[in-house]
């Protein structure tokens, strides 16, 4: 933590699980990022501002923009040493009033 309480999170920081890992983007991920995002079938389940195709160039602009995070809130899914995709975070400053969960 840091002096104001925020959590700080490393760029080092990797979660391991059973067959992949969690960690941040970084470069050398390209042609493997722009190989598999380059899918309509992936496309159809993203927000509309996610390119497609998905071209060497877009996988380079994400990737400078998700290393440069600090924290590192989108992380890679390494799958057998490949970054396969992604997953992201949205901090958010109205998480102390109300969950974002609602049963």
């Amino acid at each position: 933590m840091n002096p104001h309480g925020d959590v700080c999170v490393s760029q080092r920081m990797s979660i391991s699980l059973e067959r992949r890992v969690l960690r941040p983007w970084r470069d050398g991920d390209q042609p493997s990022l722009a190989r598999h995002a380059n899918n309509p079938s992936v496309a159809l389940h993203m927000r509309e501002r996610f390119p497609q195709p998905y071209t060497l160039a877009d996988a380079e602009a994400w990737i400078t923009l998700a290393a440069a995070e600090s924290p590192a809130l989108n992380l890679a899914i390494e799958v057998e040493g490949a970054a396969v995709g992604g997953i992201g975070l949205m901090l958010g400053s109205d998480i102390h009033r109300v969950s974002a969960n609602k049963y």
